[in-house]
């Protein structure tokens, strides 16, 4: 039922239960906010509108209604509520990145990476760990922390490796963290998602003086990325893609992401860029799913793309940037 620059919905089963977690959620190009409201509230003026009849067959037995509103921009999402989305999702990761070859690609190209520069007993801060983080594919490390914003994925975690020299902790939590590592690895999402200066501020309190960040992170630029969405006439999500800041409409966190330029290895205050590369240059992006599984069985394509990756400035085209920065001294 539509008021105005409001929409009133019934929802039922699983829709429900998913859009508890979501402050504001996305329709038809719109942002709303998500108000909880009881049927009988809106009973009289639904069925004055639609009629006793229609209201029965669509009623389905549930008594929560949601007001949705109209929102000019919606509101930056907390840490608490993007780990309850991840909470839903943590049960599934490593089954899609065990069948998802370009997933499991890429997290090989960032654990080889970090190999080549650990040392014996270096201590790790690991953001936007996931419940089954590629740092375990690497040894060597005197103690890891694993940092995210989702409980059930820390869990998933402790389940797999145990606490003998990892720890634990949430996103929220990590001001509380004042020791000082020597690396910190974030890959494939955390960079997505935080601002530029809060990253600044971890690397600066965290990270010790001649330590370095390996990160990934989305290109905006990206070329393989863009060109399949523009084929799908997905003007919107190009568009902003380009002008880096996804909204949660196309943004696959659940909130507000940040695609970066390549040159985002050069601004982050107190690091030194050391290594540069790509990845997702001709390979499909990982959320194409079904073209992942073709472009599998022709796997000249990913040795044809690492050849590539070896000319100056071709990863500047990649839909993830892979690099290495180290903290220089104030």
């Amino acid at each position: 039922m539509t008021e105005g620059g409001k929409i009133i919905v019934i929802p039922t089963g699983e829709w429900l239960r998913e859009v508890e977690i979501y402050p504001f959620i996305n329709f038809e190009g719109r942002t709303y906010s998500v108000n909880f409201i009881t049927v009988k509230e809106i009973e009289n003026e639904f069925i004055r509108k639609y009629g006793e009849n229609h209201f029965n067959r669509y009623f389905m037995n549930s008594s929560t209604a949601i007001l949705l509103e109209n929102l000019a921009e919606p509101p930056e999402v907390n840490y608490d509520t993007i780990g309850k989305i991840f909470d839903m999702v943590a049960p599934k990761y490593s089954h899609k990145v065990g069948t998802n070859w370009v997933q499991h690609l890429m997290r090989e190209r960032s654990a080889a990476l970090l190999r080549e520069y650990i040392r014996p007993g270096d201590r790790i801060l690991d953001l936007g760990s996931g419940p089954d983080s590629e740092i375990f594919k690497v040894k060597g490390m005197r103690s890891v922390t694993e940092v995210d914003v989702s409980k059930s994925s820390l869990r998933i975690a402790e389940d797999y490796h145990g606490r003998d020299s990892v720890n634990y902790i949430l996103l929220r939590d990590l001001e509380e963290i004042s020791g000082e590592y020597e690396i910190i690895f974030s890959t494939f999402g955390y960079l997505n998602i935080e601002k530029k200066e809060n990253l600044e501020r971890i690397v600066e309190r965290n990270l010790k003086e001649g330590g370095i960040l390996v990160g990934a992170f989305l290109n905006k630029f990206g070329l393989m990325d863009t060109a399949l969405n523009t084929m799908l006439f997905r003007w919107s999500y190009v568009k902003e893609k380009m002008r880096g800041k996804l909204s949660v409409n196309y943004s696959r966190y659940g909130m507000i992401s940040y695609p970066r330029s390549p040159s985002f290895v050069n601004e982050i205050k107190g690091l030194r860029p050391e290594y540069v590369s790509g990845i997702c240059l001709i390979l499909p992006p990982y959320y194409f799913s079904r073209l992942v599984k073709f472009s599998e069985k022709i796997a000249i394509i990913g040795k044809i793309e690492n050849l590539m990756l070896r000319f100056p400035f071709l990863w500047r085209g990649a839909d993830y940037i892979l690099f290495v920065s180290r903290k220089v001294k104030s």
